[in-house]
């Protein structure tokens, strides 16, 4: 049992940096603002959550559980075992903590805490980021005490479920808040920052990532096009873990398997390259940032796409496009247009709302009472 006069909150990921980043950020403002809560994080082993965490800056707990793919793999066969070891072990965590709260952000780690936490009359939190809500919150949403979204449109993806019966009206239960990031504009000076990549200023900078894990595709994208790219463009790569191109060192291009201080790297870019997930979409709007987009084909991350492009806040580009010579043809038309800098930059800058991270704090706190 929790014996300290701490109040702790059990944050859930789910191996990759999406599930993770807005919970972190959402954690280090309550550490800087509210000392007295303490933050647990809980993930599976090998997570990008171990990348992104200070030394001893939160405790961590490392659990076993089953993850629903819906598509063929191996691992579905020991599903059922996996999902009965992490019922037993968020059973331990949970007796043993007694959490004053547990939040999840579509994880698949969440789902047998947030079941588990409402038979234990634990409050629950999920955070839908994407514009189509994930299995796992799916999963969740019924028994979540309160719910909070990244777009305006999502409100009305969720119903009141278990923990409000009888109330007719989501907004008692639902709350559109932005997805939180755990990157943010700073005063960061762009020399500084040049010299951290050990970057000129003669040429513009391009900032290629594929999220936490990487990207294979966008990967052997750069690969392709890397001749043309290194004599236009200085190139900061984020490859992902034991997924870099092996190159020999090459004039104009950096390659770093996880960068640590994404604020000198966005700091620096003046296009980014990335996929469709709404955590980088949240730092590119924060950033104002001229960007071309490359979604995941048939993922969710088609209809993200979708959204930026409807509102004209970056280029998107399918995978089948970037590997033509169309891609540094877009790519130059960014350089060398004001025109279209000034569209792409306005544009993203509006696209999310501000302060974010704020405002799921404050829904925090309602639960914390």
């Amino acid at each position: 049992m929790n014996s300290s006069n701490k109040k702790i909150i059990f944050f859930l990921g789910g191996l990759t940096a999406g599930p993770v980043g807005p919970l972190l950020a959402v954690a280090r403002k309550l550490y800087k603002t509210q000392p007295e809560i303490q933050s647990h994080f809980v993930d599976v082993r090998n997570s990008a959550l171990l990348r992104m965490v200070y030394n001893n800056e939160f405790v961590i707990h490392k659990t076993i559980t089953g993850k629903f793919r819906r598509y063929i793999s191996v691992f579905t066969i020991f599903l059922p075992l996996l999902m009965i070891i992490g019922i037993i072990h968020a059973t331990y965590l949970l007796v043993k903590y007694r959490p004053a709260l547990v939040v999840g952000a579509g994880g698949f780690v969440q789902v047998p805490f947030m079941w588990l936490a409402w038979l234990l009359n634990i409050p629950r939190l999920i955070h839908q980021q994407d514009l189509s809500p994930t299995l796992s919150n799916k999963l969740c949403s019924a028994v979540a005490t309160k719910i909070t979204v990244s777009f305006e449109k999502s409100l009305k993806d969720f119903s009141e479920g278990f923990s409000h019966r009888g109330q007719k009206d989501n907004q008692t239960k639902i709350f559109w808040t932005g997805n939180p990031s755990y990157v943010q504009p700073n005063s960061e000076d762009k020399n500084k920052a040049l010299n951290y990549f050990d970057l000129h200023s003669t040429l513009p900078v391009v900032l290629v990532m594929g999220g936490g894990g990487g990207a294979a595709a966008i990967n052997r994208l750069v690969h392709k096009h890397l001749p043309q790219l290194t004599k236009i463009s200085q190139v900061i790569h984020s490859t992902g873990p034991g997924k870099g191109l092996r190159l020999e060192p090459m004039m104009n291009y950096h390659d770093f398997e996880f960068i640590t201080d994404m604020d000198k790297a966005y700091t620096v870019a003046d296009v980014v390259i990335s996929r469709a997930g709404v955590g980088a979409i949240t730092e590119l709007s924060a950033y104002a940032k001229s960007s071309i987009i490359i979604p995941m084909p048939y993922t969710h991350q088609e209809k993200n796409a979708t959204f930026l492009s409807d509102r004209q806040a970056a280029i998107v580009m399918n995978e089948s496009e970037v590997k033509t010579d169309k891609f540094i043809k877009v790519l130059r038309e960014i350089f060398f247009s004001k025109a279209t800098q000034l569209q792409l930059t306005h544009n993203m800058s509006e696209l999310m709302p501000k302060h974010a991270t704020e405002r799921f704090v404050a829904v925090v706190n309602t639960l914390l009472r």
